[in-house]
């Protein structure tokens, strides 16, 4: 029953999380760190909408947020650059880099991952497209979609035999709108890129994943 009720809430924490929320985490944090929270609330242009968009978009992957220095931290590095929710959601996983690598390793430090072929990869990057508001989205041919799809759903089949959870390696560029687009047809499985794999930790590729 506590497992039960542990799985509901990781599925519905981003719901639950709203500005009220966020703002008591917000004060939690000044009370130690005034500075770095002030470095980002005050910054023109970033609103606190915008934090609870990013807090949502780790909750909805499994990140702990527990960690708001970091978080904070990597945004101030950024949103005097950008207030973009994505590029700087991106910006916090590399920060979290070392908590995010842990859910996926095991005891050898070892990661599993099947992976993307570099001509599908280059093909994927060069589909990226960039909308007015900052955010991207990966302009496919749906045939070439499927094909893709269909060979993570072959390939994580090798994860079975394990006990990792299955996750598909990328690079950054396209992490974001590739995880949308797996998480939508196949769920269950997770998007890393490489640049948040520490260096201390080895990757072991099940597969590739070709069209």
């Amino acid at each position: 029953m506590v497992t039960h009720l542990t799985k509901i809430i990781q599925d519905y924490a981003p719901d639950l999380l709203g500005r009220q929320e966020v703002q008591r985490l917000i004060d939690g944090v000044k009370e130690n760190y005034p500075k770095v929270v002030d470095e980002v609330m005050t910054t023109e242009g970033f609103e606190l909408g915008t934090l609870v968009n990013i807090l949502k978009n780790l909750l909805s992957e499994g990140i702990s947020i527990k960690d708001l220095l970091s978080i904070f931290e990597s945004i101030a590095d950024q949103c005097k650059k950008t207030q973009n929710v994505s590029i700087l959601t991106a910006a916090v996983r590399k920060r979290l880099a070392r908590t995010i690598a842990y859910k996926y390793v095991s005891y050898e430090k070892t990661i599993k991952v099947i992976s993307l072929d570099r001509t599908l990869e280059d093909l994927l990057v060069s589909g990226l497209k960039y909308h007015d508001d900052g955010e991207t989205s990966l302009n496919i041919e749906p045939d070439i979609a499927k094909k893709m799809l269909n060979s993570i759903a072959e390939k994580i089949s090798k994860f079975a035999t394990t006990s990792a959870v299955p996750l598909v390696l990328c690079g950054s560029q396209i992490r974001w709108d590739l995880k949308k687009i797996v998480s939508r047809f196949i769920p269950g499985v997770s998007v890393i890129s490489f640049d948040e794999i520490p260096d201390e930790f080895n990757t072991e590729n099940l597969g590739i994943i070709s069209v």
